[in-house]
C-alpha cells in the first residue's frame, strides 16, 4: 500500500522519532546544479527547525558535490548548508550517495535529488516519516506523477508515468525478472530513505544504477515487505537528452545482469561491468550504409563495497 504524504501527522512523527531515539540525515548529491540547489535547500531547511518540545524531523542536511564547475557549492554554502566534495577517483551519483552516508551520522538517511523543480519539504519528510512510524520498513521510495513536458497535466494521460528509462527499460525488466518489485511506482526515484544499517550493509553502484541496485538488493535480503512507498503527488525535474538516456539504460541492464548472476540465474561475464555501445553513423552522402563511421561509447559500471559497521548502531536490533 502506498501511503499518501497527507496521512502523516508530522507532530506525531517527531514525537515517535524522539521516543525511538532516532536521528535523521538528508543527503543531496549535486553536480553543476546551480540553477536548482538553493531552491531545493530552501524547501528542506525547515525540517531542521525544532518544534516546541525541541524535536526536529531532520538533524543534519548535507550536499555532496560531485566536482561541480559552476556555483553549486557556493550557493549551497550561502544558505548555511554544509557541503563536502566527493573524494577519490570514482565518480558518479552512487559514489556521492555512499560518501554522504559515510560522513553523516543519522540512524536514518534520506536522499533528495538536486534538480527538482518546485521542491517541497515532503521530498525528504515523506520517506522519513514512513520509516519512523513503521519499524518493519528498511527502505521507503517516493511515489509521484512525473509528467514529461507540458502536455501531461495532472489527470491527463501519461501524467503518472515514470521517466522514459523507467517506462522503457526498468519497469519491463522488473516485471520479467523480479515480478515482486513490478508494482513499485518509481523504482528509480532519487527521493527515498533507508536506515543506516541497511545502507552500510549493501554495496552501492557508483553511477546511475544505484537506485535499482539498492531496490533489488533490499528485496533479496529482506523481502518486498521491507520496502514502502509514500505518495508525494507530482514531481518535475530536468530531462536528459536521448543519448544520455541510452547510456543510463545500458548501465541499468548491466546492474540487472550482475544481480541475476548473484542470484545464480545468469553466468557472470565481462559484460556485467562494461559494454561498448555502438551508434551508427552516416556516410559522406548522409546515408546509413555499410562502411559508415560507427561511433562507440563505452558504458561502465563500478560496484562499491559496503561501508563499515553503522556509526550509531542498527535501529532494528
Amino acid at each position: 500500500m502506498i501511503a499518501p504524504l497527507s496521512s502523516f501527522d508530522l507532530a506525531a512523527v517527531r514525537r515517535r522519532k524522539s521516543e525511538r531515539g532516532l536521528t535523521a540525515s538528508v543527503v543531496i548529491p549535486a553536480l553543476n546544479e546551480q540553477r536548482h540547489i538553493a531552491g531545493v535547500l530552501a524547501a528542506l531547511l525547515p525540517l531542521l527547525e525544532p518544534d516546541g518540545d525541541g524535536i526536529a524531523l531532520v538533524d543534519e542536511l548535507l550536499v555532496v558535490d560531485g566536482g561541480s564547475t559552476d556555483a553549486t557549492r557556493q550557493r549551497a554554502e550561502a544558505v548555511g548548508v554544509r557541503v563536502v566534495v566527493q573524494p577519490g577517483p570514482t565518480r558518479g551519483k552512487g559514489a556521492a550517495l555512499q560518501h554522504g552516508v559515510r560522513v553523516t551520522t543519522g540512524e536514518l538517511v534520506a536522499f533528495v535529488d538536486a534538480d527538482v523543480h518546485e521542491p517541497q519539504a515532503g521530498l525528504a519528510a515523506g520517506p522519513l516519516a514512513a520509516l519512523i512510524m513503521d519499524p518493519t520498513l528498511r527502505l521507503v521510495k517516493a511515489a509521484y506523477d512525473r509528467p514529461f513536458g507540458s502536455g501531461a497535466a495532472d489527470g491527463a494521460a501519461g501524467a503518472a508515468d515514470g521517466g522514459r528509462v523507467t517506462e522503457l527499460t526498468v519497469r519491463p525488466l522488473l516485471a520479467l525478472l523480479w515480478p515482486d518489485l513490478a508494482d513499485v511506482t518509481q523504482p528509480l526515484a532519487g527521493e527515498y530513505a533507508a536506515d543506516r544499517a541497511l545502507l552500510c550493509e549493501l554495496p552501492f553502484e557508483a553511477g546511475y544504477g544505484v537506485e535499482l541496485g539498492l531496490l533489488i538488493d533490499t528485496a533479496r535480503r529482506f523481502g518486498r515487505a521491507a520496502i514502502g512507498e509514500v505518495d508525494l503527488g507530482r514531481r518535475a525535474h530536468d530531462h536528459q537528452p536521448v543519448e544520455a538516456l541510452g547510456r543510463m539504460a545500458t548501465e541499468l541492464l548491466l546492474v540487472a545482469l550482475d544481480r541475476l548472476a548473484a542470484e545464480g540465474r545468469a553466468t557472470p561475464t565481462d559484460a556485467l561491468t562494461s559494454v561498448s555501445l555502438p551508434r551508427p553513423g552516416r556516410d559522406e552522402n548522409g546515408r546509413y550504409a555499410a562502411g559508415a563511421a560507427l561511433r562507440r561509447e563505452q558504458v561502465r559500471r563500478t560496484l562499491l563495497p559496503p561501508l563499515a559497521a553503522p556509526i550509531n548502531g542498527d535501529p532494528h536490533r
